[in-house]
């Protein structure tokens, strides 16, 4: 406004001035006139017509001008830092520390990881004879709590037979192992010919029930390897004699049936009944061959084993 003021009055002043001179004289004049005015206002006016960036005292304004994608929100919420600082990038997260490197997602045998979980054994740092004993049993997918509980083990006491328990359930056709008191494994088995009952002497083709111990590792040439129970045990000697006294015990070509010995569990040389869940044995647990070769590397000598029927 102050602009146009100020043109009104000069051009009043060259009217007075120019009238009484000639028209083409009158005409130079104006044009002279118009051309000093632009001269001298035109910068001013054209830099009070474009506004001023506002100042900011922590020099956030700077920031954003220097900055064309900043968004106008605070540091912490575009990533920048305060006082004109330059944005740090983003740290990496943390690797970690329980998982060694090349052991993260899937892998092979033995405990291994899935979905980015490492193994136990490799959690605890190192490997352990546990561990390769779960390694030598193979691919454990869905891994048992018993199975779980050995690969935690990072001493020897995997091998002392405290810590190891098998339940036999002849209804089931079932040898289950447990682990520190946690289910490890079932395994599939059959039994004598006759089911039904405890053996009571030999040759009556009853496997025995009751609480009995491992004794002794043998290989054998036809069931693989057998794992031979200290039956007869007290009770079952104790139970003969009531027998022998009651006249039950058989008489066999003048000669008592004996109470019986040797029974254990062992593989089999007839896969097939097994499969059938045919009760084929004279008194022992048979279980598949590959079922008896981990048992025989599980079980040390003194496991507790109970049949039930």
């Amino acid at each position: 406004m102050l602009a146009a003021m100020i043109l009104s009055f000069s051009a009043a002043k060259v009217e007075t001035v120019m009238a009484p001179m000639p028209t083409a004289f009158r005409r130079c004049g104006w044009l002279f006139a118009l051309a000093v005015l632009v001269a001298i206002w035109g910068p001013q006016a054209a830099a009070a017509g474009s506004p001023a960036a506002p100042s900011s005292s922590d020099g956030t304004a700077a920031l954003s001008a220097s900055h064309p994608n900043s968004s106008g929100g605070s540091a912490s919420d575009s990533g920048a830092a305060q006082d004109g600082a330059r944005p740090r990038r983003p740290e990496p997260p943390a690797a970690d520390p329980l998982i060694p490197p090349g052991k993260a997602g899937h892998e092979g045998a033995g405990g291994a990881a899935t979905d980015g979980v490492a193994p136990a054994r490799y959690r605890a740092g190192r490997e352990t004879p546990a561990s390769q004993l779960l390694d030598w049993l193979g691919p454990l997918h869905d891994m048992t709590p018993g199975e779980r509980e050995l690969s935690l083990t990072t001493d020897n006491s995997f091998l002392d037979p405290i810590n190891w328990n098998v339940t036999v359930l002849k209804s089931r056709h079932q040898l289950v192992v447990y682990y520190k008191g946690r289910t490890f494994k079932a395994y599939h088995a059959v039994f004598g010919f006759h089911s039904d009952g405890a053996k009571r002497w030999e040759g009556d083709l009853r496997t025995p029930e009751g609480v009995y111990t491992i004794i002794g590792k043998y290989n054998h040439p036809r069931w693989k390897h057998f794992l031979r129970l200290n039956y007869p045990n007290y009770v079952d000697r104790r139970n003969y004699d009531a027998m022998l006294h009651d006249g039950v015990v058989p008489v066999i070509h003048g000669q008592r049936r004996a109470l019986g010995s040797a029974i254990g569990i062992h593989g089999t040389d007839r896969p097939r009944f097994n499969r059938d869940d045919i009760n084929w044995t004279r008194g022992c647990i048979s279980v598949d061959n590959d079922a008896i070769s981990e048992l025989d590397h599980l079980l040390p000598i003194d496991t507790l084993v109970i049949i039930k029927p």
